[in-house]
């Protein structure tokens, strides 16, 4: 029953860190394509300072001004999050050593390392702890990337309203 019960949880982290590892994926698409767009968009800042934009009287004007704001604003918020998907965090010490936390193996010897791992592979306690862990990085994680992704949404609407104040400003 018990051996039942650590396979589970053993599944059930497994899971937990597939999901983590797929949230990682997309915000690392994500960031560059943002930046591929930021790149194809770099000359409209050219064409504020061109003399049909600088003098002309449109009241669109004014709105290109404000969609360009936008788009950097919806853009830097979406890449902030998409970022602190991928960016690693510390676990909040409470003085323990883990011996399934990188930081903390990294600060181990060999022979410790064997006798808290021992200590791990025969508690159950612990992998329910690390479940919950991971459960909760990953549910931050989702957190991020949902906003992120909320955040692309006006940043590609500020950017298609840009194209069409400019558009309207020039001709």
């Amino acid at each position: 029953m018990a051996n039942n019960k650590r396979s589970d949880l053993e599944n059930l982290l497994e899971g937990i860190k597939n999901q983590i590892s797929t949230f990682d994926q997309k915000a690392g698409t994500l960031i560059p394509t943002i930046g591929i767009i930021y790149a194809l968009l770099i000359d409209i800042i050219t064409l504020f300072s061109s003399d049909p934009f600088v003098q002309s009287e449109s009241k669109w004007k004014l709105w290109a001004y404000v969609f360009y704001f936008a788009m950097i604003l919806f853009g830097v918020v979406s890449v902030t999050c998409f970022v602190a998907v991928i960016f690693p965090r510390k676990r909040q010490s409470d003085n323990e050593i883990h011996p399934d936390y990188y930081l903390d193996i990294n600060e181990l010897d060999k022979d410790d390392f064997d006798l808290k791992f021992s200590q791990f592979e025969k508690s159950e306690d612990v992998l329910e702890k690390q479940v919950l862990a991971n459960a909760n990085i990953c549910s931050i994680k989702h957190t991020l990337l949902r906003s992120g992704i909320f955040a692309l949404v006006p940043y590609v609407l500020s950017i298609a309203l840009l194209i069409i104040s400019i558009f309207n400003v020039m001709f």
